[in-house]
């Protein structure tokens, strides 16, 4: 049985798993569990650091998240520990160094859409970093939770984006963005972390057929300066081109795994789906794009604008997140902005209905008194049966309160629509709510309630209130 513990890897860590439990559950056990290579795993209580262990969070392929307590700022924090497997043989110093480049990564980029980095430490020769604790789950376990709208999940991937973005524009490529790489918040916040496999921007070589694929299936893999040869970085189902094919990388290469978490996100499926390493090799040196699964609620303009993002060549993508992120709200803008521009026209004619009911008010107010009694005695006469009844009665009641509603709001219209055409044109904050407030109020007017109807349709548009954020 020996013999076999020693030729038997999943054996050994079988084993070595009971061994831990064992240890952890006896009295006066130890707060660390030996494992089979003479390093210890963190359990409760483990000092590592100034920290203390407090349970295992999660686990990858670089490191094991543990919740720790801080008692020097009185504070919880996810501390990311290296693999003990990784620090001995030719991996070690190259684990090692980009956990630290995680930590300096993270560390230069200042954006509430990234995970930020407290400090780094070394446990046991192990080299470890101390995040924030993020209250909440992954984007895959957000996706899963319940059916989500194509415009929440818009709306999420753009916060991911941006903290994306801030990563650029440090000069930084996460290359291994994924939708377990993002954290969503329990207040709806995206956070991307792990940034494991960063590295400084490297601009793309001019490379002769970089792509190029045998017959065979088994494509050409240059190593570049972080690839162990034949092995290459990252989620192969989202890893771009030029990353699964080992060539340098800058930040289109992150632009083509955003597209590819957002594609799958809002079609139910992978732009390039495969079954195999070899089978997605030849999907993505093809280029064709995967038809979606489903399309109810995604718009049209979408895959229009993912498509460029998910080229196999890098030049022919949008040459940052930002643009791409822009590309996305164009269209929305567009349609936001021509909701504004309708509202800026009837409110124009509100203006000049109001104009010129005030005027007609004060015409009739002055020539009230100079009516000639012969003009009267001459007027024609109406029967009183004639307009009799409740029904007339109460027409006149909605005519005479709708009179004296214009006559009253006409004045207040007059001074607010300058002042909210004002607002709307330079898309202040204020202006939105001015006008449903003003449309609300206009009812009683000539065309009030028809554009009150249109005001809290078109300004109340998810799309229509981002153009008011400033």
């Amino acid at each position: 049985m020996e013999l076999h513990l020693d030729s038997c890897p999943s054996c050994t860590r079988a084993l070595a798993l009971v061994a831990k439990i064992f240890a952890s559950a006896a009295p006066g056990g130890s707060s660390t569990a030996p494992e089979r290579d003479g390093t210890t795993t963190p359990t409760t209580g483990t000092e590592v650091g100034r920290y203390r262990v407090e349970r295992e969070l999660a686990s990858g392929g670089m490191g094991v998240v543990f919740i720790a307590f801080d008692p020097a700022l009185g504070r919880r924090v996810a501390l990311k520990l290296l693999r003990a497997e990784l620090l001995f043989g030719e991996e070690a110093e190259e684990a090692s160094a980009r956990l630290s480049r995680e930590a300096q990564a993270m560390a230069r980029v200042s954006s509430p859409h990234v995970v930020p980095v407290y400090d780094v430490g070394t446990f046991e020769g192990r080299p470890f970093l101390a995040m924030e604790l993020v209250d909440g789950v992954t984007l895959r376990q957000w996706l899963a939770q319940e059916p989500r709208s194509p415009r929440a999940i818009l709306d999420m991937f753009a916060q991911a984006g941006e903290g994306l973005a801030a990563a650029h524009a440090q000069g930084l490529v996460h290359r291994d963005f994924k939708p377990e790489n993002v954290l969503v918040t329990r207040d709806g916040h995206a956070k991307v972390t792990d940034f494991g496999l960063t590295r400084v921007d490297v601009p793309i070589a001019a490379l002769a057929d970089p792509y190029r694929v045998t017959p065979g299936g088994a494509g050409e893999l240059p190593a570049d300066p972080l690839t162990s040869a034949g092995r290459v970085l990252g989620t192969p189902a989202y890893m771009s081109p030029e990353q699964f094919f080992g060539q340098p990388v800058d930040a289109r290469s992150d632009v083509f795994s955003f597209a590819a978490c957002l594609y799958e996100a809002l079609y139910g499926t992978r732009p390039f789906q495969a079954r195999n390493l070899d089978e997605l090799r030849w999907r993505l040196a093809s280029g064709r794009l995967e038809s979606p699964r489903r399309t109810q609620g995604v718009p049209s303009w979408v895959r229009e604008v993912l498509a460029p993002a998910l080229a196999v060549d890098p030049s022919v993508r949008p040459a940052s997140i930002r643009a791409l992120l822009d590309a996305l709200s164009a269209v929305e803008a567009r349609r936001a902005r021509l909701h504004v521009s309708a509202n800026l026209v009837v409110q124009g004619v509100l203006l000049l209905s109001h104009l010129w009911m005030l005027s007609l008010f004060l015409i009739a107010l002055v020539s009230s008194g100079s009516a000639s009694t012969a003009a009267e005695s001459t007027a024609p006469t109406v029967s009183h049966g004639e307009f009799d009844g409740p029904g007339w009665n109460f027409l006149a009641a909605i005519i005479i309160t709708v009179l004296f509603s214009n006559v009253f709001w006409a004045p207040v219209g007059v001074l607010w629509v300058p002042v909210n055409l004002y607002g709307l044109l330079r898309r202040r904050a204020w202006a939105r709510m001015s006008s449903l407030v003003y449309a609300a109020f206009a009812i009683p007017t000539c065309i009030g309630a028809p554009y009150a109807i249109y005001a809290f349709f078109s300004l109340t548009r998810p799309h229509v209130k981002r153009l008011f954020r400033a």
